[in-house]
């Protein structure tokens, strides 16, 4: 099975965020169109109505909507529960951290069809998290990508008929979200699903932070 080690955001502030960009988007998408004038021998119908603005942002479906740290690839049922095990035993020197979101981008040019939500608060404790995580990974033969954690996620996907200014004036109405802010005191190991059109996770292992084991 596929494993992912992840940092996961808890219902309420998914809620939240899903909420606010459904909001913002919907008032951007609220501009009404002007009707076109016919003209020339049509002139007679006053008015030919234009086709509704596209919504220009599609929620993502989170299965479990996580901030990933390290994906370990395809592992045994055993490969799995080691892995849980040594990280169980490491965690519990690590502290909690309190983070929040404090802004939904665009995802730039690297990821240019999606809007992100970044987070802030003691995002430097979870980096630190992160890589205690690659450097017990890798104590167990697993030498995976330390680049893969960052401080976001992608909460969002623009549709083909957005427009620069429509994501502007869409992440510019977002500019002062801030979510509740909430602490991180575990990671989890997910394990990919398969369902059709979505990639879905299942919760595998929970690793506390700062329980002895």
């Amino acid at each position: 099975m596929l494993i992912v080690a992840a940092f996961c955001l808890p219902d309420d502030v998914v809620t939240e965020i899903q909420t606010a960009i459904s909001a913002a988007d919907a008032a951007c998408s609220a501009r009404a169109p002007e009707p076109v004038a016919r003209r020339g021998w049509l002139s007679r119908s006053a008015t030919k109505p234009v086709a509704a603005v596209l919504p220009r942002t599609s929620i993502a479906q989170w299965s479990s909507p996580h901030i990933p740290i390290v994906r370990f690839g395809n592992l045994t049922s055993a490969d799995s529960r080691r892995v849980a095990d040594a990280l169980m035993t490491v965690a519990s020197a690590w502290e909690p951290a309190t983070v929040h979101v404090a802004q939904v981008t665009w995802g730039g040019v690297d990821q240019p069809g999606s809007v992100e939500a970044n987070l802030a608060g003691d995002v430097a404790g979870l980096g630190s998290i992160a890589r205690a995580v690659t450097s017990r990974a890798a104590d167990l033969n697993f030498y995976l990508d330390r680049r893969l954690f960052h401080a976001g996620l992608e909460v969002a996907k623009v549709s083909e008929s957005t427009t620069p200014e429509d994501l502007y004036a869409l992440t510019t109405s977002l500019e002062g979200f801030r979510s509740r802010p909430w602490t991180v005191d575990h990671l989890t190991l997910l394990r990919q699903t398969y369902e059709p059109g979505t990639a879905a996770y299942a919760e595998a292992y929970q690793i506390p932070f700062g329980v002895g084991t």
